[in-house]
């Protein structure tokens, strides 16, 4: 994103981020706790459990946006950041890089989204479902909403999935 006058819209946008020459190069652990230094999580947590799929995601995501190739090198594991990849949620930007350069890495997403919505013989996908679950939902919502809205004695108006505004007194 960028501004209306062409400069840069945030610091993200002009941060020159670094890259892997290969994935084959990156051996890091492939389960147990890592430890990152301070110098690439400065922030806060530095211990994560890389067999927790959202640990692995958060430490990933710092060394990517953060690292260099060495501290790739080192705490990136390349079989796991393949298998991995979707669930890693790095700047945009930084995805960008890596998928420019690895372009496995894109195919492995498209891969993951064509084979997870075929269903199993005899099952009926999730997503069939959806109008009937998104109709459902919504109506519960606005009873939660009416039910708030008496309670607290103040009018709540609620947006349903139609688009109709719902208003409670």
């Amino acid at each position: 994103m960028s501004s209306r006058d062409g400069a840069p819209f945030s610091y993200a946008e002009v941060r020159p981020y670094a890259v892997a020459a290969s994935l084959d190069e990156l051996q890091g652990p492939d389960h147990g706790v890592l430890e990152l230094p301070h110098e690439l999580a400065w922030s806060g947590r530095r211990r994560f459990d890389l067999d927790d799929d959202y640990d692995r995601g958060a430490a990933y995501k710092i060394v990517l946006e953060e690292g260099r190739e060495e501290h790739f090198r080192r705490f990136v594991n390349g079989a796991l950041l393949r298998q991995h990849w979707g669930e890693i949620r790095p700047a945009r930007q930084v995805r960008a890089l890596w998928e420019q350069r690895f372009p496995e890495l894109r195919d492995r997403i498209a891969q993951i989204h064509n084979t997870s919505r075929t269903p199993k013989p005899g099952r009926v996908a999730v997503w069939d479902n959806l109008p009937q679950r998104q109709r459902e939902t919504d109506a519960v919502t606005r009873l939660i909403v009416s039910r708030l809205s008496a309670f607290s004695g103040c009018g709540v108006a609620a947006e349903g999935l139609d688009g109709v505004r719902q208003a409670s007194a």
